[in-house]
């Protein structure tokens, strides 16, 4: 439902920029994408959106291996979205937080983000 929730967002953004590119639920397709939706910076600029329903208390997310990753690759054109939950089906988007560039933000020195690494993966 975030995920929804962002997609209407994004297309009443564009339509104020005067934009008419489509937004599309790309995670409804394929989740190995490392982004959920795919929309737009300017007409021909893409903008690559992982949407995360969060606490309004602390904000925090899990942030898989891929995600980080093509958000590295991405660098400018890559957004996390932070919606806060009010209950099972509302979301506060007023409180939504948008972090460009990811990657840069969380892992730089002087980041404002705790990071915990919290999985291992284990072969023989």
């Amino acid at each position: 439902l975030a995920e929804l929730r962002i997609v209407e967002y994004e297309k009443n953004r564009l339509k104020g920029l005067g934009i008419n590119n489509d937004v599309e639920h790309v995670a409804l397709v394929n989740v190995a994408l490392g982004y959920d939706i795919k929309s737009w910076e300017t007409k021909n600029n893409d903008r690559y959106i992982e949407v995360k329903a969060v606490s309004k208390l602390d904000y925090k997310f899990h942030w898989s291996k891929n995600e980080v990753e093509i958000s590295e690759k991405y660098g400018n054109q890559y957004f996390l979205y932070l919606l806060p939950v009010i209950d099972s089906k509302t979301f506060d988007i007023d409180s939504l937080v948008k972090i460009k560039n990811p990657y840069d933000v969380i892992f730089k020195e002087d980041s404002d983000y705790q990071k915990k690494s919290e999985q291992y993966l284990v072969w023989k």
